[in-house]
């Protein structure tokens, strides 16, 4: 059950990474995947998307 929620987490980020096309974006995104701490903004906007 948890492992195919954060799978399809995974998979918002990667679409949201793709929607902007922006290399800041990409390099943030590549910090969430890796468990890494992003700036606050760029964080809500991935993980706002990726629920949504």
């Amino acid at each position: 059950m948890w492992k195919s929620f954060l799978f399809l987490l995974v998979i918002g980020f990667f679409q949201v990474n793709v929607a902007i096309g922006n290399d800041n974006n990409s390099k943030s995104t590549a910090s969430v995947l890796k468990g890494k701490v992003i700036d606050e903004n760029t964080g809500e906007a991935l993980i706002g998307a990726a629920i949504t």
